[in-house]
């Protein structure tokens, strides 16, 4: 029993070190705290470092359980480095690759002078889809709180503050169709010169996951049939304002047929919200997942 425990602990801690060294490596990488190189680098210093450190550390547990012989264990150790070592390098390189598409479209370089076209026309569109996110980002800046919160039974509180409810809700979602055509229109552009330049590339690209055309055109939607169930909730409220007062924090109906209505136009646009924030999360989150997966 004693020897099982002490091969069990020499291998588990042996795994927690191979295993260690290529995470934060990678993370390291990834937060943009070490570039390809020196990640590299690291990798390749840290693994016959570590594993040899644990060598030597072991070598007075020899005397008292020898699962495997000496040279066995060393034999195993230095494979299983290796083995991670390469595994950790082949993943390294291959973010950087992933990456350089990127690399081109944040760096300097003029579009005329990318090659190949396939490279310039994808550079383009990362440029133009960045100009755009940051033109819309300056003008989300700028965005403040609807007031009164909308749903709330103080938005409803007369006509003129309903209309002045729907009427920032629509300011925003003016702005965000403003962004929604930009990203279509470099889409299409995309679209148009790459079948010139590389229709086989194209259709890998339209096929890839990485491609998040569809999924945000369906969350664009949403959005499109929730703001238009708000505008309906409030100019249904609106017209039957006479029967709908707000008392004590809540709303109160003079007719049970209005607040019958009311509630389910309501519990509509409130379920259409909530799909559409769900959708929306879903789909920010798929992009920064794939924000680097763009193959050469």
């Amino acid at each position: 029993m004693f020897r099982w425990w002490e091969s069990a602990r020499f291998w588990i801690v042996l795994g927690c070190i191979n295993i260690t060294i290529p995470v934060v490596t990678i993370w390291k990488m990834h937060a943009g705290d070490l570039n390809r190189a020196t990640a590299l680098l690291t990798c390749w210093i840290c693994f016959p470092l570590f594993n040899a450190v644990f060598l030597f550390t072991t070598r007075s547990w020899s005397h008292r359980s020898e699962p495997l012989g000496t040279s066995g264990k060393i034999v195993l150790v230095v494979a299983l480095a290796l083995m991670a070592a390469l595994g950790t390098t082949v993943y390294l390189n291959s973010y950087a690759l992933k990456n350089r598409y990127y690399a081109s479209a944040m760096s300097d370089a003029p579009l005329a002078s990318i090659r190949p076209a396939r490279r310039r026309i994808v550079v383009e569109m990362i440029r133009k889809r960045a100009a755009s996110s940051k033109e819309y980002q300056a003008k989300a800046a700028h965005f403040r709180p609807i007031t009164p919160p909308l749903y709330s039974p103080e938005s409803f509180g007369g006509t003129e503050t309903m209309n002045s409810t729907v009427g920032q809700l629509q300011h925003a979602f003016d702005i965000d169709a403003s962004y929604f055509d930009d990203l279509k229109q470099s889409d299409a552009e995309f679209r148009e010169e790459m079948e010139q330049a590389d229709p086989q590339y194209l259709q890998s690209w339209l096929s890839s996951p990485n491609n998040e055309e569809e999924a945000a055109d369906s969350v664009f939607a949403m959005e499109r049939h929730w703001v238009q169930s708000v505008h309906d909730l409030y100019q249904y409220a609106a017209s039957h304002h006479q029967s709908i007062i707000v008392r004590g924090g809540s709303l109160t109906f003079s007719s049970s047929q209005v607040s019958a209505k009311f509630q389910d136009l309501e519990r509509a646009s409130v379920g259409l919200q909530q799909k559409m924030q769900s959708a929306r999360a879903a789909l920010v989150k798929k992009q920064q997942e794939s924000a680097a997966k763009v193959s050469d």
